[in-house]
């Protein structure tokens, strides 16, 4: 998505003490300064009182055609040049990489590059956990949800019904949604999705500067050799054949202390232990914290100098009548 879309340059009017509307269609709306709480909603006009913050976004939703996707925002600096809006007054980028010197004391802190949208750059290792913070040690964070299988089915009056294989499960979850994107040509390797929900996990960035998951999963805990039984009821042995999963691995049992866990049987799995280790790499990290929509990507210049060389040269508002 552009970010651009969602900026409305006047909406915030009249030196910061109004906002000024044109949202054709809608009925309602409500407002917030960036980080702050949400007005109660309000029938839709074309000026509403407000006090806006100097160099803080007001964002603005309203309701229309029974829908309250449309989201726009505004930014004033205290001089009255622009500055981007944004959701969070604040965001932060984590993660469990050795940070460098130039960021010992900045917490990870991102700098708005365009409307909602925070950017940073990053010197990764191979391959990293990370998540998007507003704030410092807050509950508030995000990251990614893990895959899984879903199975969906039509009602019986709907004549697709017989199109859809209801035996198939469909792949849910951050990963799978954006390999699904990538596969149909609508991302790249460096675009994802992340998620605010308070079940999601860190989501992986690496020195390849791309935001693909490690084809492996890391287990949980140091994984244990178990029994490995043919696939399919097939009279196949899976050390010898090697299996269908490349992130299992399979070994003749020794009967030794290491394979104890494995039992009696002749031939035993474990899952992979990824290797994370990788050259050094520094990589332009974006987050829009409207569409929660983020990027990983080797073009640094999309991060850096944001002030000299993304935003808009500072002039004063024009109110609207």
């Amino acid at each position: 998505a552009a970010p651009s879309m969602h900026g409305r340059l006047g909406l915030i009017c009249d030196g910061g003490t109004a906002i000024c509307h044109h949202a054709p269609g809608a009925t309602a709306l409500r407002m917030k300064n960036a980080g702050g709480e949400w007005s109660e909603w309000r029938p839709y006009e074309e000026r509403s009182t407000w006090t806006a913050i100097g160099g803080r976004g007001v964002v603005v939703q309203y309701h229309a055609q029974g829908s309250t996707a449309f989201v726009v925002g505004d930014c004033v600096a205290a001089g009255g040049g622009r500055c981007y809006a944004s959701w969070h007054k604040s965001m932060l980028l984590t993660g469990d990489w050795k940070a460098s010197r130039d960021d010992d004391d900045d917490e990870g802190r991102m700098s708005l590059v365009d409307q909602f949208t925070w950017g940073k750059n990053v010197t990764f290792a191979g391959v990293s956990r990370a998540k998007f913070a507003p704030q410092p040690g807050g509950e508030k964070v995000y990251g990614v949800t893990q895959d899984y299988p879903k199975f969906f089915d039509l009602p019986d009056y709907d004549d697709r019904r017989g199109l859809i294989d209801i035996t198939k499960p469909y792949m849910c979850g951050s990963e799978a949604s954006r390999r699904w994107m990538q596969e149909r040509g609508y991302w790249s390797p460096h675009e994802a999705i992340a998620s605010g929900v308070e079940f999601a996990t860190e989501l992986w960035v690496s020195g390849a500067c791309t935001a693909e998951a490690p084809r492996c999963p890391p287990p949980g805990e140091a994984p244990q050799w178990t029994c490995a039984a043919p696939s399919g009821g097939q009279d196949t042995d899976p050390c010898r054949t090697g299996g269908p999963d490349a992130c299992t691995e399979f070994a003749a049992n020794e009967f030794s202390p290491e394979f104890r866990s494995c039992g009696q049987c002749k031939c035993c799995q474990r899952q992979v232990v990824p290797e994370f280790a990788g050259p050094e790499a520094t990589c332009c990290v974006l987050f829009n914290d409207l569409l929660l929509n983020y990027t990983v990507t080797p073009d640094l210049s999309r991060c850096s100098g944001a002030s000299e060389t993304r935003q808009p040269r500072p002039r004063r508002l024009r109110q609207l009548g």
